[in-house]
């Protein structure tokens, strides 16, 4: 049958105008072009019918589950077996390095991450503390450049020394003004003296040394004979060298990361007081070579000797007073009492590498102590246990 010409030319251009239209949706796939509205009106639903399709109902394709945000496995807490496990183990590498650095470097946590978080935390809590010493503390541990580590150490205390009613601050600020020559000292340290020191430490001996020393340098007879008076006179003798690991110790925390971070900063705190000079030169060359001293036992050197064995705080202190005895009498007899009593009261105990986190506590139990009493009451009220 033929199709009638009127049908076959409508067909014709209908087949014409798909043609068109899908050449044209493939000119805009290929090249990018924007097609005008006219265009755009005639290709949507030919658009429409390609790209629509049935919502798949099975489970996501592996490119989906590959695009979605991996969620993160929360780390497995260790039973509190392990967590003593290894907190033991901390505590014997820390106990393996000695208080100078040496040891078992090489097993040494200082550089572990939670060492370093915890010591962190330490030194925050000692800068937000009410008690202006914890935040002298804090400044003096300061790790700066090694370069000019000294003068801007100097420099942090001595601001806090200008205004402070704290004779813990001000000595030490004055004391770490006395390291290094005089003349490269910071600034600040230029504002400090030992006689203001003496002012805020009333019946303290150990301001008054430096005054001593100071008189002495300058050949002052007469400031170096109030000083010897004014040292007989005090009450007590007080370098108070574990009063740094006391506030340290108060937050270093029950577990073995907060034992180990805090023994470092006592360490660090120890190494830095050892570097502190006292001109006991003066005190012991003074009343060696007589001075203003009539040689009875009221005299300012007999006064100063009976203070030290008496009313200090630390050993070295009371050895120095056996040793003045000695050489202002010759009778052995004082000095020798000292060293029993210093054979039967023992030593400072140090952390034992077998010993684990107890022995550290024991120590650092004993340093907390010393802080409040001093090393001598401290070592006395451990013998008597």
């Amino acid at each position: 049958m033929s199709i009638p010409k009127t049908a076959t030319t409508v067909l014709g251009a209908c087949a014409v105008a798909v043609a068109l239209a899908l050449a044209l949706g493939a000119g805009r796939a290929s090249k990018g072009a924007s097609l005008g509205p006219s265009s755009a009106a005639r290709i949507r639903p030919a658009v429409a019918v390609a790209v629509v399709a049935p919502q798949a109902s099975g489970p996501p394709s592996a490119a989906v589950r590959a695009s979605a945000p991996a969620k993160k496995r929360a780390k497995p807490r260790p039973s509190p077996v392990e967590k003593a496990a290894a907190d033991e183990a901390l505590c014997r590498r820390a106990a393996a390095v000695g208080p100078d650095g040496s040891g078992a470097v090489e097993a040494s946590p200082a550089d572990d991450a939670a060492i370093l978080a915890a010591e962190r935390r330490i030194d925050a809590e000692l800068r937000g503390s009410s008690d202006p010493f914890s935040q002298a503390v804090a400044a003096w541990l300061e790790p700066i450049d090694a370069s000019s580590e000294l003068r801007q150490r100097q420099e942090r205390l001595a601001r806090l020394a200008a205004t402070t009613t704290d004779a813990r601050v001000y000595a030490l600020a004055y004391r770490e003004c006395t390291k290094g020559d005089e003349d490269e000292s910071a600034p600040g340290c230029r504002t400090l003296s030992a006689r203001q020191w003496a002012q805020l430490d009333r019946g303290n001996a150990l301001p008054w040394v430096y005054v001593l020393g100071d008189a002495t340098v300058h050949g002052d007879l007469a400031a170096r004979d109030d000083a010897l008076y004014q040292i007989a006179s005090s009450s007590r003798f007080e370098e108070r060298s574990f009063a740094p690991a006391q506030v340290i110790l108060e937050h270093a925390g029950p577990d073995g990361v907060g034992l180990v971070a805090a023994n470092a900063l006592v360490s660090q705190a120890s190494g830095l007081t050892s570097t502190q000079t006292m001109p006991i030169y003066a005190l012991l060359s003074t009343c060696h070579g007589g001075g203003e001293d009539d040689g009875s036992e009221a005299s300012p050197c007999a006064g100063t000797v009976e203070l030290l064995v008496r009313h200090s705080d630390s050993m070295a202190l009371r050895r120095i007073g056996g040793a003045m005895d000695f050489a202002m009498t010759g009778d052995t007899s004082r000095r020798d009492r000292l060293r029993d009593e210093s054979r039967r009261l023992g030593t400072v105990p140090s952390p034992r590498e077998t010993g684990g986190c107890a022995s550290l506590r024991e120590a650092q139990d004993f340093q907390r102590r010393a802080g409040e009493i001093g090393e001598v009451a401290a070592l006395r009220e451990r013998a008597s246990y």
